[in-house]
């Protein structure tokens, strides 16, 4: 993976996780985050601790913990393992989430892994099912993702009200080109990491609640 030169003197000694880690996206801006002078803790799934994806990561000089967001206890057992070594969390970053085939909606159990997989809520208790999805294609994923969104929404609004000092954005990384998304995309895995790290050090509570794209602009909901 090529080395982001950035300006590492940004900030210093900021604690960062990165949830879905060890590809990617999260994996570019583990590295990206790093430069910049976090420490930085990334996440992988138990069931891909022996990929060779979480070598790279653990070459980025991370500190690794497993999560799965299906699991509490590897929620719990993480943060507890975090706190051994911190006192506090100035960023995380969700990274998580598992795509789905095109028209793979036999049933609602592609919902219910899409939706555990983006969000801390119970799985659906309605089976959902679609027979035919004839033009979106990973229907599940997208509304994973969208639930995220509002999720994100409607936290900045409670924690607003509430006058408690966290700030929430949704970030859309660009169409960069993964293993998740096949290799296709359009944008740069560097870029998208630069531009949502230069996100990141701009937050205020003003910021708290929008939508916005890699390089800064915002996106309608």
């Amino acid at each position: 993976m090529p080395t982001l030169r950035l300006p590492a003197n940004m900030t210093n000694g900021k604690v960062a996780l990165v949830v879905g880690a060890n590809r990617g996206v999260g994996l570019v801006l583990v590295t990206a985050l790093i430069e910049y002078g976090y420490r930085v803790w990334g996440s992988v799934r138990p069931e891909t601790m022996l990929d060779e994806s979480v070598g790279d990561l653990r070459n980025t000089g991370a500190s690794i913990v497993q999560i799965d967001y299906t699991n509490e206890e590897t929620i719990s057992d993480a943060v507890e393992e975090i706190q051994k070594s911190e006192d506090h969390l100035d960023l995380l970053v969700n990274c998580g989430g598992v795509n789905t085939k095109p028209r793979e909606w036999d049933g609602g159990e592609t919902v219910e892994r899409s939706l555990s997989s983006n969000l801390p809520i119970p799985p659906a208790t309605q089976k959902l099912r679609v027979r035919e999805a004839t033009d979106g294609g990973r229907l599940s994923y997208r509304m994973a993702k969208a639930a995220l969104n509002q999720q994100t929404a409607s936290l900045a609004v409670d924690f607003r009200e509430k006058n408690i000092n966290v700030v929430l954005v949704a970030v859309h990384p660009g169409r960069v080109p993964t293993r998740m998304s096949g290799g296709k995309g359009h944008d740069n895995l560097q870029a998208s990491a630069k531009g949502m790290i230069k996100i990141v050090e701009d937050l205020n509570r003003q910021t708290s609640g929008r939508y916005l794209n890699y390089d800064g602009s915002e996106l309608p909901w």
